[in-house]
Protein backbone atom coordinates (compact mmCIF):
# COMPACT_ATOMS: atom_id res chain seq x y z
CA UNK A 1 0.00 0.00 0.00
CA UNK A 2 1.21 3.77 -0.94
CA UNK A 3 2.48 5.95 1.87
CA UNK A 4 4.13 8.68 1.69
CA UNK A 5 7.13 7.05 4.14
CA UNK A 6 7.39 4.28 1.41
CA UNK A 7 8.27 6.94 -1.68
CA UNK A 8 11.68 8.17 0.14
CA UNK A 9 13.35 5.62 -2.14
CA UNK A 10 12.42 7.15 -5.57
CA UNK A 11 13.51 10.15 -7.36
CA UNK A 12 11.40 12.96 -8.31
CA UNK A 13 10.61 13.37 -11.98
CA UNK A 14 11.08 16.77 -13.21
CA UNK A 15 7.59 16.66 -15.22
CA UNK A 16 7.88 19.03 -18.11
CA UNK A 17 4.42 19.87 -19.79
CA UNK A 18 4.03 21.91 -22.81
CA UNK A 19 1.72 24.91 -22.78
CA UNK A 20 -1.54 23.04 -23.53
CA UNK A 21 -1.05 20.55 -21.00
CA UNK A 22 0.65 23.20 -18.48
CA UNK A 23 -2.74 25.01 -18.68
CA UNK A 24 -5.23 22.36 -18.17
CA UNK A 25 -3.56 21.19 -15.04
CA UNK A 26 -3.61 24.83 -14.03
CA UNK A 27 -7.34 25.45 -15.14
CA UNK A 28 -7.96 22.15 -13.68
CA UNK A 29 -6.37 23.69 -10.26
CA UNK A 30 -7.91 26.52 -10.04
CA UNK A 31 -11.18 25.02 -10.60
CA UNK A 32 -10.94 22.98 -7.73
CA UNK A 33 -9.68 26.21 -5.65
CA UNK A 34 -13.24 28.49 -6.62
CA UNK A 35 -15.19 25.12 -5.81
CA UNK A 36 -13.53 24.57 -2.44
CA UNK A 37 -14.24 27.90 -1.59
CA UNK A 38 -17.46 27.26 -2.59
CA UNK A 39 -18.19 24.36 -0.30
CA UNK A 40 -16.34 26.31 2.87
CA UNK A 41 -19.05 29.21 2.80
CA UNK A 42 -21.51 26.85 1.99
CA UNK A 43 -20.73 24.28 5.03
CA UNK A 44 -20.09 27.94 7.32
CA UNK A 45 -23.54 28.82 6.19
CA UNK A 46 -25.03 25.97 6.59
CA UNK A 47 -23.18 23.80 9.10
CA UNK A 48 -23.04 20.56 6.80
CA UNK A 49 -20.61 18.26 7.42
CA UNK A 50 -19.37 14.67 6.65
CA UNK A 51 -20.31 12.31 9.42
CA UNK A 52 -17.13 12.42 11.79
CA UNK A 53 -14.92 9.37 10.64
CA UNK A 54 -16.82 8.31 8.13
CA UNK A 55 -15.47 7.29 4.55
CA UNK A 56 -18.13 4.70 3.43
CA UNK A 57 -18.52 7.01 -0.05
CA UNK A 58 -14.92 6.30 -0.69
CA UNK A 59 -14.75 2.33 0.05
CA UNK A 60 -17.29 1.88 -3.07
CA UNK A 61 -15.84 0.38 -6.31
CA UNK A 62 -17.59 2.02 -9.09
CA UNK A 63 -16.37 5.56 -8.59
CA UNK A 64 -15.78 6.78 -12.11
CA UNK A 65 -13.50 10.39 -13.15
CA UNK A 66 -12.08 11.50 -16.19
CA UNK A 67 -8.23 11.71 -16.72
CA UNK A 68 -8.97 15.55 -16.84
CA UNK A 69 -9.81 15.79 -13.43
CA UNK A 70 -7.03 13.81 -12.53
CA UNK A 71 -4.07 15.57 -14.27
CA UNK A 72 -3.03 17.79 -11.51
CA UNK A 73 -3.27 14.60 -9.01
CA UNK A 74 -0.92 12.88 -11.59
CA UNK A 75 1.28 15.80 -11.86
CA UNK A 76 2.23 15.62 -7.87
CA UNK A 77 2.92 12.49 -7.64
CA UNK A 78 5.12 12.41 -10.40
CA UNK A 79 7.35 15.83 -8.67
CA UNK A 80 7.03 13.98 -5.46
CA UNK A 81 8.03 10.82 -6.70
CA UNK A 82 5.14 8.68 -5.62
CA UNK A 83 3.74 7.47 -9.03
CA UNK A 84 5.77 4.36 -9.10
CA UNK A 85 4.21 3.01 -5.72
CA UNK A 86 0.44 4.15 -6.60
CA UNK A 87 0.71 2.71 -10.18
CA UNK A 88 1.80 -0.73 -8.35
CA UNK A 89 -1.01 -0.65 -5.87
CA UNK A 90 -3.33 -0.05 -8.92
CA UNK A 91 -2.27 -3.00 -10.88
CA UNK A 92 -1.95 -5.42 -7.60
CA UNK A 93 -5.67 -4.10 -6.74
CA UNK A 94 -7.01 -4.96 -10.27
CA UNK A 95 -5.15 -8.58 -9.84
CA UNK A 96 -7.25 -9.20 -6.63
CA UNK A 97 -10.46 -7.35 -8.28
CA UNK A 98 -10.06 -5.13 -6.01
CA UNK A 99 -11.83 -1.71 -7.61
CA UNK A 100 -11.59 0.81 -4.57
CA UNK A 101 -9.83 4.04 -4.79
CA UNK A 102 -5.59 3.70 -4.22
CA UNK A 103 -5.64 6.68 -2.45
CA UNK A 104 -8.30 5.07 0.28
CA UNK A 105 -6.20 4.67 3.43
CA UNK A 106 -8.47 2.95 6.34
CA UNK A 107 -6.04 3.33 8.58
CA UNK A 108 -5.43 7.43 8.48
CA UNK A 109 -2.15 8.58 9.87
CA UNK A 110 -0.82 11.87 11.41
CA UNK A 111 -0.95 14.48 8.62
CA UNK A 112 -3.40 12.61 6.52
CA UNK A 113 -7.07 14.43 6.27
CA UNK A 114 -9.87 12.27 6.57
CA UNK A 115 -8.71 8.90 4.68
CA UNK A 116 -7.50 9.74 1.27
CA UNK A 117 -3.64 9.80 1.02
CA UNK A 118 -3.93 12.87 -1.84
CA UNK A 119 -6.98 14.72 -0.23
CA UNK A 120 -6.04 18.39 -1.72
CA UNK A 121 -5.50 16.89 -5.33
CA UNK A 122 -8.59 14.71 -5.00
CA UNK A 123 -10.96 14.84 -7.91
CA UNK A 124 -13.73 16.69 -8.85
CA UNK A 125 -16.63 13.77 -8.18
CA UNK A 126 -14.58 13.45 -4.47
CA UNK A 127 -14.96 17.55 -3.93
CA UNK A 128 -18.72 17.66 -5.24
CA UNK A 129 -20.37 14.28 -3.05
CA UNK A 130 -21.97 15.59 0.24
CA UNK A 131 -20.93 19.15 -0.64
CA UNK A 132 -23.39 19.68 -3.28
CA UNK A 133 -26.89 19.72 -5.29
CA UNK A 134 -28.02 18.00 -8.17
CA UNK A 135 -30.80 19.12 -10.32
CA UNK A 136 -33.57 16.23 -11.53
CA UNK A 137 -35.51 16.70 -14.60
CA UNK A 138 -38.31 18.39 -12.45
CA UNK A 139 -35.41 21.35 -11.50
CA UNK A 140 -35.50 20.93 -8.34
CA UNK A 141 -32.17 20.81 -6.63
CA UNK A 142 -31.59 17.64 -4.66
CA UNK A 143 -28.44 16.88 -2.12
CA UNK A 144 -25.53 15.02 -4.15
CA UNK A 145 -24.42 13.05 -0.94
CA UNK A 146 -24.74 9.75 0.88
CA UNK A 147 -27.94 8.84 3.11
CA UNK A 148 -26.25 9.77 6.23
CA UNK A 149 -25.47 12.92 5.03
CA UNK A 150 -29.06 13.58 3.51
CA UNK A 151 -30.68 12.38 6.84
CA UNK A 152 -28.70 14.08 9.21
CA UNK A 153 -28.38 17.18 7.66
CA UNK A 154 -31.46 17.43 5.33
CA UNK A 155 -32.85 20.24 7.41
CA UNK A 156 -29.24 22.06 6.94
CA UNK A 157 -29.61 21.41 3.60
CA UNK A 158 -33.15 22.44 2.56
CA UNK A 159 -32.59 25.87 4.44
CA UNK A 160 -29.13 26.50 2.57
CA UNK A 161 -29.88 24.39 -0.83
CA UNK A 162 -30.14 28.00 -2.85
CA UNK A 163 -26.11 28.17 -1.75
CA UNK A 164 -24.93 25.01 -1.85
CA UNK A 165 -22.60 24.97 -5.05
CA UNK A 166 -24.62 23.04 -7.91
CA UNK A 167 -22.90 19.88 -9.63
CA UNK A 168 -23.64 20.44 -13.40
CA UNK A 169 -21.83 24.42 -12.96
CA UNK A 170 -18.46 22.95 -11.69
CA UNK A 171 -18.82 19.78 -14.66
CA UNK A 172 -19.09 22.26 -17.08
CA UNK A 173 -16.28 24.17 -16.12
CA UNK A 174 -14.47 21.09 -16.29
CA UNK A 175 -15.80 20.29 -19.79
CA UNK A 176 -14.85 23.72 -21.04
CA UNK A 177 -11.34 22.88 -20.08
CA UNK A 178 -11.19 19.94 -22.57
CA UNK A 179 -14.72 18.74 -23.26
CA UNK A 180 -13.00 15.41 -25.14
CA UNK A 181 -11.51 14.19 -21.85
CA UNK A 182 -14.47 14.88 -19.47
CA UNK A 183 -16.57 12.86 -21.66
CA UNK A 184 -14.54 9.40 -21.07
CA UNK A 185 -15.25 8.65 -17.76
CA UNK A 186 -13.61 6.04 -16.14
CA UNK A 187 -13.06 3.65 -13.21
CA UNK A 188 -11.15 6.37 -10.75
CA UNK A 189 -7.83 4.00 -10.54
CA UNK A 190 -8.14 3.37 -14.66
CA UNK A 191 -8.64 7.72 -14.98
CA UNK A 192 -5.54 8.08 -12.57
CA UNK A 193 -3.46 5.10 -14.54
CA UNK A 194 -3.95 6.60 -17.66
CA UNK A 195 -3.25 10.51 -15.95
CA UNK A 196 0.49 9.51 -14.67
CA UNK A 197 1.00 7.05 -17.88
CA UNK A 198 0.37 9.78 -20.13
CA UNK A 199 2.53 12.60 -18.17
CA UNK A 200 5.30 10.05 -18.22
CA UNK A 201 4.79 9.47 -21.93
CA UNK A 202 5.05 13.37 -22.64
CA UNK A 203 7.93 13.63 -20.86
CA UNK A 204 9.73 10.82 -22.28
CA UNK A 205 8.97 11.75 -25.80
CA UNK A 206 10.29 15.70 -25.07
CA UNK A 207 13.63 14.35 -23.65
CA UNK A 208 13.79 12.09 -27.08
CA UNK A 209 13.22 15.60 -29.07
CA UNK A 210 16.07 17.23 -26.98
CA UNK A 211 18.39 14.74 -27.03
CA UNK A 212 18.53 14.24 -22.79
Amino acid sequence: MWTTERCSGYSPVRCEVCLPLRRKILDVARLFHRLDRDVQRFEDRSGVRCVAGCFRCCLKADIRCSVLECLPLAHFLLQTGAWPLVLHDIEARERHGDGRCVLLSETPSEGEAGCCRAYAWRPLICRLFGRSVAVNRRGEAVPFACASIKQTWSEAFTRSRGGAPVMRRYTLQLFAVDPATVLASLPINDALSEAIEGLLLYNRYRRLRLGR
